[in-house]
């Protein structure tokens, strides 16, 4: 759990190279939900330590087997909109830790099920971590806020 004490106000400026680590961090969840939308996944793996652990909709499991069940996940869905809305990063030295909150929109292609729409709406509680090549999420925390529609995850 981040410092929450650190988001709040009043905020001081940051130097280029904090803002740069920001922007990092905060892009990880970004290319995560474009890569969800995209069935991408080699993107979404890109995002993750391949040895960290997610904790989502589907149980806990290693970042490396997890992704082909989120990927799988999607098939029943004609088309899929992850939408990640605020952001609070707090960055301390070589780790960070990110909260980013998504509204998952998924437009079900069953036939039984043609037209309706799952809105699913979660935190990630995402640990991360400075590489040689950047940053990538060491853990994550899906932490599901509400759902709405029939209960399937996008």
């Amino acid at each position: 759990m981040p410092d929450l004490g650190a988001v709040r106000g009043p905020v001081a400026a940051q130097t280029a190279s904090m803002l740069a680590d920001q922007d990092a961090v905060c892009k990880l969840a970004c290319i995560y939900a474009l890569g969800m939308d995209l069935r991408d996944e080699d993107m979404v793996r890109s995002v993750f330590d391949p040895d960290g652990v997610i904790h989502g909709l589907m149980g806990a499991e290693r970042a490396g087997d997890y992704v082909g069940r989120l990927i799988a996940g999607t098939r029943p869905y004609r088309a899929t909109m992850h939408t990640i809305g605020n952001q609070h990063a707090v960055i301390e030295g070589d780790r960070a830790t990110v909260w980013s909150d998504c509204i998952a929109l998924g437009y079900d292609q069953r036939p039984e099920r043609d037209g309706e729409v799952t809105e699913i709406v979660v935190r990630y509680e995402d640990e991360a971590a400075r590489t040689e090549l950047g940053w990538w999420i060491t853990a994550r925390h899906t932490v599901k806020l509400w759902t709405r529609g029939p209960e399937r995850a996008p």
